[in-house]
């Protein structure tokens, strides 16, 4: 680790300093602390009427979904919910912008958020003021910050990566006096990037940090990576020999099964079998969602 640790210090300043032009198209992940996610498509059109995009997780039906074109005027749609699936009618129009929440990317265990998707385009994760980046794959594009927000630029596909922050509020209290007075606070409604009602994708410029500050910046955030591998490794010791194996049989049948399914291959009683994959989704191994009224058991981590 110590001889890895300065390549890679090297390897994420050199990033640092990568600037890329946004893409035709691409989608915007701002994480807020609550592990809510807003998602912003921008997009591209091309010579056709109707237009079918797939979603980066499921929206929040109660908060809405907003489409529009490059004028910002709404745009008929209508989603697919068992492909995930948005169909926009986009008659003359060169752009379709889209907005919306969802909050079945994320998940936290332990002190940690993980975040997982898959996008078919370039994705752009924003995530909340004071966090600690633990782990990420694939390697990013390009890293920068916005607003004191750690931006992360991935290519299209699959992306997976942890995070830890301490909260703005809290860091404040411990180091601003209750006298000093506050100048340029944001209206409630927009701080800290989390207004609960979608429209357009904001545009915020980006500032690249001098070699110094990115150097002392991502030493800490590699120390605190260092610290949460050693800690996580030694929470896998903790595994026995029938948690591992429901982890082993998961990603054997992609990633996914039902407690049933895995109850016909690895011969347990259910109320044991319950016990193992609850602590598995404590440890933020699997996670276990409702499909139909059944227990379906999904791989985040191995």
């Amino acid at each position: 680790m110590r001889r890895v640790a300065p390549v890679l210090l090297v390897f994420l300043l050199a990033l640092a300093y990568t600037v890329t032009c946004l893409p035709d198209e691409y989608a915007t992940l701002t994480v807020l602390e609550s592990g809510l996610v807003r998602v912003d498509y921008s997009l591209k059109v091309n010579a056709t009427s109707i237009y079918d995009v797939s979603l980066i997780g499921t929206p929040i039906s109660e908060l809405g979904i907003i489409v529009t074109d490059q004028s910002g005027n709404p745009l008929a749609y209508d989603i697919n919910k068992t492909s995930n699936t948005i169909t926009i009618l986009a008659l003359n129009c060169t752009r379709i912008n889209i907005s919306y929440y969802t909050q079945t990317i994320t998940t936290f265990s332990k002190g940690v958020w993980s975040l997982q998707y898959n996008s078919p385009i370039e994705s752009i994760v924003k995530l909340p003021k004071g966090s600690t980046l633990i782990s990420m794959q694939p390697i990013p594009l390009a890293v920068s910050t916005s607003d004191s927000n750690l931006v992360l630029e991935f290519p299209s596909g699959s992306v997976s990566l942890s995070f830890a922050y301490i909260p703005q509020s809290i860091s404040q209290d411990k180091t601003t006096p209750q006298t000093t007075p506050q100048v340029n606070k944001q209206p409630a409604s927009t701080q800290n990037g989390s207004s609960l009602a979608p429209g357009k994708p904001s545009q915020t410029s980006t500032q690249i940090f001098s070699a110094e500050t990115i150097g002392i910046a991502l030493a800490i955030l590699l120390f605190a990576g260092i610290a949460m591998f050693y800690l996580l490794k030694r929470r896998n010791g903790n595994l026995s020999e029938e948690d591992r194996e429901i982890i082993e049989l998961l990603k054997k049948k992609g990633g996914g099964m039902f407690q049933s399914e895995i109850g016909q291959y690895v011969k347990m009683p259910t109320t044991t079998l319950w016990r193992r994959i609850k602590k598995l989704q404590e440890l933020g191994y699997v996670k276990v969602e409702k499909v139909g009224g059944k227990n379906y058991v999904r791989l985040l981590r191995y």
